[in-house]
Order: C-alpha cells, then structure tokens, then sequence
C-alpha cells in the first residue's frame, strides 16, 4: 500500500481516487485488523472496488432529477452532521457515575419493579348478559342485592340453579399481575367494599376487595446491579444535555419564524 494518504491512486471521469478513501474503504470492509493480513492482491482488489464505486455513483448521479438532487445533498448533509456530533460528544461527555445514593433513592421511591408493591386480593360476581336486556334487567336485580351477602360463592351457585348464568371467582392484581382496567377498579376501594356495578365484555359485575397485600421487594443486594444499569443511560442524557446546553449558549442562532 502506498504510504502518503493523500496519493492520487487512480482517476474516475476525471476526479481522483485517493489513497485515504480506499484505506477507509478496506477498513469498512475487512475491519481494523484486515491490514494485518492484506496482500497485495486484496488491496488491488479494494482498489478496484472503489473505482467501480465512483463509476455507478457517477452514473446514478447524472440521471436524478433537481429535486432529488437537493435530497439527497441534504441527506448527505445531515449525515455529516451527525458523525461530527457523535464525534463531538464522544470528546467531551463525561457522565456522572451512578453513585450508591442514586440505587438506593431509586430502589426506595421504585419497590414495584423489584417484586414489592401491593397486591390486591378480591372475588368477582358476575352474570353474563350478552345484549339480552331481560336478563340484564334480571342480573341488575340479583347484584344489586349480593352487595348485603357474604357468601357469593354459595349465591352464585344459587341464581344458576334459577338459571341466571352467574359465575364466582377469587383472585389477585398487582404489578404485571391482572388486568390493568380491574386494577383500577381495586385500587381505590377499601378492604371489605364492595364496588358498583358494572358493564365490560358482555358481563354485568361486582367486585369486593378482599385483601391489601404489602409485598416485600427483592433485597437491594441482589438488584442494585441492575438499578445502575438503568440509570446510566439517564447519567449520559444529563451530560449530553449540559454539553449541547454549553454549545447553544456561544452559538449564534437566528429562527426566522416563533417556535410553537
């Protein structure tokens, strides 16, 4: 390979092909380490790749139109831009490290996504209507009156043997636990309350809260590993922030129409 970067190795219509863009071209190929192993033969071969690149690129280019002229400049333009800003963020961002503090602040005000939180514990009467406005009318009735009885169970065996198609269930909702809508339902109520009645997926139903269970979160020992991998990205927002705030303050900027 020759040693001058700057050496004319070949012409395409005229323009020349330097040695620096076909040393770019071999590392995009091969990979920082190909030189190592390269021969002549493989950098001819680069070589000729960039030529033959020059050649189509030339010919692409001599059929687009004005308008996709100034396209693709500007995305040429805006590519440029953004290496230079990477490169500009890379020399000067020095993030903040995620110190024992900030796990500990994140693991006390976030026990949820360690597995603590509140679980809600609750048993559902429901009778399924299914646009049938008699028996809407007939399961009004009968969970308009359930809200005095203790047993659901025992009276939802009860309303199907008047066959009216009530159904019992016991569960739980909590964080990535139960449907968010039913959760909501819950999360206001007290233990013991039962809610109103309501409407969803061809159903009439009530819900009575059970229980409130306070979890426990998984120890910070075993998560704080995690908690830093989570705040890190929001170390590196910080600094990006504080340097591209630095930049636009000797920046000289003029908008030509207000901002929203």
């Amino acid at each position: 390979p020759a040693e001058h970067e700057d050496m004319v190795l070949a012409y395409v219509n005229d323009r020349p092909v330097y040695q620096y863009q076909v040393d770019i071209a071999f590392e995009r190929t091969l990979g920082p380490q190909g030189a190592l192993l390269a021969d002549d033969s493989t950098w001819d071969k680069v070589l000729e790749s960039v030529v033959a690149t020059r050649v189509l690129a030339d010919l692409a280019a001599a059929q687009l139109s004005d308008g996709e002229h100034r396209e693709l400049e500007a995305r040429v333009q805006a590519w440029r831009e953004e290496q230079l800003v990477r490169q500009y963020l890379a020399d000067r961002v020095t993030p903040t490290p995620v110190t024992s503090a900030m796990v500990e602040d994140y693991y006390r005000r976030h026990p949820e996504q360690f597995g603590g939180g509140e679980r809600l514990h609750y048993e559902q009467l429901s009778v399924a209507v299914a646009g049938d406005e008699s028996l809407r009318d007939r399961a009004i009735a009968f969970l308009g009156e359930a809200a005095d009885v203790t047993d659901w169970q025992a009276l939802a065996q009860q309303a199907r043997r008047g066959d009216l198609p009530a159904t019992y269930q016991r569960g739980e909702v909590g964080q990535g636990v139960g449907e968010p809508a039913l959760r909501a339902r819950l999360q206001p109520m007290t233990e013991g309350q039962t809610s109103a009645l309501a409407f969803s997926g061809g159903e009439a139903s009530m819900l009575r809260l059970v229980r409130r269970e306070t979890l426990a979160p998984r120890p910070l020992m075993e998560v704080s590993d995690d908690i830093r991998m989570r705040l890190a990205p929001v170390q590196l927002r910080k600094a990006v922030r504080e340097v591209m705030d630095d930049a636009m303050q000797d920046a000289n900027v003029r908008y030509l129409q207000e901002k929203d």
